[in-house]
């Protein structure tokens, strides 16, 4: 029984996992277009990590991926300059 509790337990957490409401959808697409990337390629980088949409990005991988786009977005228009 205690196996079974422990996955039940497992489970839950994996279905709990918060993703990204509106208004963190909306700050999201709001950077990519202050970042100066274009939203097509943000979408590829999103799809890349294995999330198709915004609102599938997990809270705790929301920043990391704003600063990915920072990074990307920098290094591209140095390489245009």
């Amino acid at each position: 029984l205690r196996k079974k509790e422990e996955k039940m337990v497992e489970n839950f957490a994996k279905e709990v996992q918060q993703t990204l409401n509106h208004e963190q959808q909306k700050d999201f697409v709001a950077h990519v277009t202050a970042s100066g990337m274009d939203v097509s390629t943000a979408v590829e980088l999103i799809n890349a990590h294995g999330y198709a949409k915004t609102k599938d990005i997990p809270v705790d991988r929301f920043e990391a991926l704003k600063n990915e786009i920072t990074f990307i977005a920098k290094e591209a228009a140095n390489v245009g300059a």
